[in-house]
This record gives structure tokens, C-alpha cells and sequence, in this order.
């Protein structure tokens, strides 16, 4: 049974999530689980590219240490994601 009823999802920011946001307010309930993890897998890679990428060449040794410890709790959280979107194949 899908999770979505008749509520629509907000976003809190606008940009590249907001065509996301209107896909997820378009499905239909039958198919609104596999159209949210499938986005989620998109976001987590995406996230995962840019935070290697900055861990590898960022400008501030701060915030490289800092996406070096966190890529593997995104990488985690998309390993996670991945396994769910497999399942509902």
C-alpha cells in the first residue's frame, strides 16, 4: 500500500528538488513509493558525487576533512536506498 494519500509534499527549497517535489504531488498513489525511492536514489548519488568531489579538490581543508568523514554515511544511505528500490522491482 502506497504511503502517499491525498497530501500534498512541500518543499522547504526551491531549485533542482522543486521538479522532484511536483513528480512525487503527481503520481499516483499506487505508484508514488517507487517514484519517492527513485528519487532519493538520484539525490544520494548526486550528493555522494559532489562530496567526493570536494573531499578530493575543495578549497578549505576544513570542510574536505569534513566531506571525507561524512561521504560513507552517504554512501550508506544510498547503498540503503538502492536495496529498497531493488526490492520493489
Amino acid at each position: 500500500m502506497p504511503v502517499r494519500e491525498s497530501r500534498k509534499v512541500r518543499s522547504r527549497n526551491a531549485g533542482s528538488g522543486t521538479s522532484g517535489i511536483s513528480r512525487l504531488n503527481a503520481a499516483a498513489p499506487a505508484d508514488f513509493d517507487k517514484t519517492y525511492i527513485d528519487s532519493q536514489v538520484t539525490a544520494h548519488q548526486d550528493a555522494l558525487t559532489a562530496i567526493q568531489a570536494y573531499a578530493a579538490n575543495g578549497d578549505t581543508q576544513a570542510l574536505k576533512d569534513f566531506a571525507g568523514k561524512i561521504a560513507p554515511v552517504v554512501q550508506m544511505h544510498l547503498s540503503k536506498a538502492t536495496s529498497i528500490q531493488a526490492a520493489m522491482k
